[in-house]
């Protein structure tokens, strides 16, 4: 048995640090059940290359930076990803060009996409503990509907989901 921690939408790693405990941004309780946080292997998967440098200070032979990848439903070797140009510390990026985050100046940048379902089946077992946080500014609405139809959504134990709908809208 092992516990797996997948953080996508990694940014500059300030969620890693609060899975573990270590923030002082953010004090968050993510359920891991009967594992000791520093104990679960993390995959921190953010598609912003801004943040490379941020994720790599993770590594470890438990953490494994993903960067310039950019969750999705399916593996592609390059997909433009846009960047903020404009706002505070250039902090917004989507998949999605018309998104909120990007919708006044945005530049592209070539980035990996990742077929979440495949993750979690090259590296998740029935028995393991498998946390997913995903902040990933919008392809949450493409991603979930097949992970829902996915036998890989078995795997996941608990997942924590920022809430991107437009406006006022429910989702």
């Amino acid at each position: 048995r092992a516990c797996l921690f997948i953080d996508l939408g990694a940014a500059d790693g300030e969620t890693y640090l609060a899975f573990t405990q270590h923030s002082k941004k953010w004090s968050f309780n993510y359920d891991t059940g009967p594992f000791k946080k520093e104990d679960c292997f993390a995959y921190l998967m953010e598609a912003n290359p801004k943040f490379n440098m941020n994720l790599e200070h993770f590594r470890t032979s438990r953490v494994y930076p993903m960067t310039k990848t950019a969750a999705y439903m399916c593996d592609k070797t390059s997909e433009t990803f846009y960047l903020d140009s404009t706002g505070p510390s250039g902090w917004g990026s989507s998949l999605d060009d018309k998104h909120e985050a990007v919708k006044t100046s945005k530049q592209g940048v070539d980035v990996k996409l990742y077929n979440l379902m495949r993750l979690l089946q090259e590296n998740a077992l029935p028995e393991d503990t498998v946390v997913v946080k995903m902040d990933i500014e919008g392809a949450e609405y493409d991603i979930l509907p097949c992970l829902a139809n996915s036998p890989a959504a078995s795997l996941v134990d608990t997942l924590y989901l920022e809430d991107h709908c437009p406006g006022d809208w429910w989702c």
